[in-house]
């Protein structure tokens, strides 16, 4: 191992590191001309440097687990740190790796492959102290904290200092976690109804008022009360998504909330819409509002509910789903031009819930494909069920349902396959403490946070897998 002494002075840096890279290249020069008759030396000794490559090798990863008799253990594995793509900041003179190592990766011993441009001479600074040891790709290193590597000329007129950092998950990405925002705001705890919709970073949280009145407004980012919306008793069933905005219908308006450029909500206020035969919205997608009439048809709007048109059904409108709506959109990974839609909800008196789905190609004028039904699994335990209320919700790319029993809370439900086949999973479970009457609202806001509002105790949750919380360092360098 070679080191050199430290020294504090600044201006003595370049000595410090380069007189003994010298005296070793003298020392070198000095033996080759001694057992060599050759004069004509034809090396060429080049001043530019860097590091141009930075891989890691075979990595371990300790992870926890319980036996079957309930003991914690911890066991390892491991995996290919190759695959872990790790960037070079020339600018910067920065090495990192924009996606993080798994959780549990033992990051003090490591295998590192480093190479340099003309074969510079590589040096690791100490971790407590200025003192360089020789790089060797068969040494373990400690990346518990950034490292800092010198890379050193072949002519030895030119050095540079590189920041390596090794970054590492510090949570387990699929674990889901709740936190408890407000244990009992007084308005939820009343509310005889609920809907929750997110617009921008703000969650609002719809309630039929306790003498079924009106609909009231609360933001669940600040608990404050909207004032200005003045909505009808019916508003809170009037309630859809549409992009990043919420639709209201009350009355005959058609209220639009938005933000502007500064995250604050905007009102937008249309009169003189089209409610005759409309029982309620029931969703809407881009261009498209739909709603049940009260003809117990599927109905359409493309101009802002002004007139409606009667939806194409593949299957018997007696089916189609009447309370505790949820229309999703989500686009479709084969074809970015088209649009899922998926409606759920229930009907009275039956304990089975319904799914419609229909396509939307947003690239094409011409008709769309018709709303078909989908009929539940066979297995009871792959059904969507709701006895007394439902909640659906977009996450992470699938749909996850709360549903309230004839006493209870059923297990959180999870769809992977666009409203096919519906399971509980140990992924997504209540809160422990969670504690809420049939009264209750589901929403998912910008942050891939889903929101849970609980009525009779006004409790206000949310919870978020750990991994879409997580940002992805620049990984793309452009003058």
């Amino acid at each position: 191992m070679i080191t050199f002494a430290p020294k504090t002075e600044i201006t003595l840096r370049m000595k410090r590191y380069f007189l003994p890279f010298v005296a070793l290249l003298v020392t070198l020069c000095s033996l080759s001309s001694c057992l060599s008759s050759d004069d004509d030396d034809e090396t060429v000794y080049f001043d530019d440097t860097a590091l141009t490559t930075f891989t890691l090798g075979t990595m371990n990863r300790y992870l926890h687990t319980t036996t079957s008799s309930g003991a914690d253990s911890i066991y390892k594995t491991t995996f290919a740190g190759s695959t872990y793509k790790f960037y070079i900041d020339q600018a910067k003179r920065e090495i990192y790796n924009p996606d993080s190592l798994p959780y549990g990766t033992d990051v003090a011993h490591v295998i590192c492959t480093v190479s340099s441009k003309n074969a510079g001479q590589i040096a690791i600074q100490q971790m407590t102290s200025d003192s360089l040891t020789w790089y060797s790709s068969s040494d373990s290193i400690d990346f518990t904290q950034p490292r800092k590597f010198w890379v050193y000329s072949n002519s030895g007129r030119a050095y540079a200092s590189y920041t390596v950092r090794v970054n590492v998950h510090q949570q387990v990405g699929d674990e889901f976690k709740w936190t408890l925002v407000n244990a009992g705001e007084t308005n939820l705890a009343s509310a005889q109804k609920l809907k929750l919709e997110a617009v921008g970073s703000h969650v609002l949280a719809f309630m039929l008022n306790n003498d079924r009145s009106a609909t009231t407004v609360l933001d669940l980012k600040d608990m404050s009360s909207i004032s200005s919306l003045a909505l009808d008793a019916q508003a809170v069933d009037n309630v859809v998504k549409l992009g990043d905005n919420v639709l209201v219908m009350t009355g005959q308006s058609l209220v639009t909330i938005g933000t502007d450029t500064d995250g604050n909500l905007t009102l937008n206020t249309e009169e003189n819409r089209n409610t005759t035969g409309i029982a309620r919205l029931a969703g809407a997608s881009e261009g498209e509002i739909y709603a049940l009439g009260t003809d117990g048809k599927l109905k359409k709007s493309t101009d802002g509910c002004l007139t409606w048109t009667d939806e194409t059904l593949a299957d018997d409108a007696a089916l189609l789903p009447t309370d505790y709506l949820s229309c999703i959109v989500t686009t479709l990974n084969s074809n970015a031009d088209v649009d899922r839609i998926t409606l759920t909800g229930t009907r009275p008196g039956e304990e089975q819930a319904e799914v419609w789905m229909k396509l939307v190609d947003k690239s094409s004028n011409d008709v769309d494909q018709s709303w078909s039904r989908i009929v539940p699994s066979e297995r009871a335990d792959y059904r969507l069920y709701a006895k007394q209320m439902l909640s659906v919700v977009p996450y992470d790319g699938n749909m996850i349902a709360f549903a309230y029993g004839s006493s209870a809370f059923a297990p959180m439900l999870l769809c992977k396959d666009g409203g096919i086949n519906w399971r509980e999973t140990s992924l997504y479970t209540l809160p422990a403490s969670f504690n809420s009457t049939p009264v209750f609202g589901a929403a998912t806001d910008g942050d891939n946070y889903i929101w849970m509002v609980c009525g009779g105790s006004g409790q206000v949750w949310r919870g978020r897998l750990n991994r879409l919380g997580w940002t992805t360092p620049q990984d793309v360098f452009t003058e």
